[in-house]
């Protein structure tokens, strides 16, 4: 998939999973800006040219990633006990991460999700990462996902 469509699908999932587990509005917020900026530096960090590098685009790579980028709120809530990190954010974060690499299996390269362990490439579809209509169903999955969400939340 295109880096736009890891942005908006990682900014629309993580936000409706931490809608659902918390009801605070701006930590949601965070999980959006957060889950878009964990797909972000994967596509950024894991590519060699058009090719997938496996250490990022595997469970264990976007989970790790994850837990870097919410390594500093995880301190201040462990040292300060500043109520900034919830469970659903961080979860919110981590289905984030783990869209990224689901979405580019249904692109004729894959992902090599249970890397290192097993170095097979997994596919769930043969489309070019840049097909309009592939794409347009990816964000506009995500982004009904949110609407959603906030529906069933607020009402």
């Amino acid at each position: 998939m295109k880096r736009v469509t890891h942005i908006i699908a990682g900014l629309c999932l993580a936000t409706a999973v931490a809608l659902c587990m918390d009801p605070s509005i701006p930590r949601a917020i965070a999980a959006g800006f957060l889950g878009s900026l964990v797909n972000y530096i994967i596509d950024a960090i894991g590519h060699r040219g058009p090719r997938r590098t496996p250490a990022t685009h595997s469970i264990l790579g976007a989970s790790l990633l994850s837990l870097a980028l919410l390594s500093p709120l995880i301190a201040l809530y462990i040292i300060f006990s500043i109520p900034a990190l919830s469970l659903g954010l961080v979860l919110g974060v981590w289905v984030a991460a783990l869209s990224h690499i689901l979405f580019d299996s249904l692109t004729a390269s894959g992902t090599y999700p249970l890397y290192p362990w097993i170095r097979k490439r997994f596919r769930l579809a043969r489309a070019r990462y840049d097909d309009p209509v592939a794409n347009v169903l990816v964000a506009g999955a995500s982004i009904l996902t949110l609407i959603w969400v906030i529906y069933a939340r607020f009402g």
